[in-house]
């Protein structure tokens, strides 16, 4: 099973939007997460880390994956 991230409002636990999941088993999804806002819109947004993540990469025309290479999603504040 691929990870999930879900927001609670600190003010009676309600979700906050729908629950974001990985696409990728063993990915690690949301294995790290912070918040901030990034993008200067005054809204929180939610940064996921994603360290399992198979970057893939052309080595000599072909693709290769860099195993566990990683990757950090951002959702924006405006989505919850």
């Amino acid at each position: 099973m691929a990870g999930s991230v879900v927001v609670f409002s600190g003010n009676g636990y309600a979700q906050i939007g729908t629950t974001k999941y990985g696409d990728v088993t063993k990915d690690y999804f949301g294995a790290v997460i912070s918040a901030g806002d990034i993008n200067g819109d005054g809204k929180v947004d939610i940064i996921i880390g994603i360290p399992g993540f198979d970057l893939p990469v052309a080595v000599n025309g072909k693709t290769k994956l860099l195993k566990d290479a990683g990757k950090v999603t951002v959702v924006n504040g405006v989505e919850f």
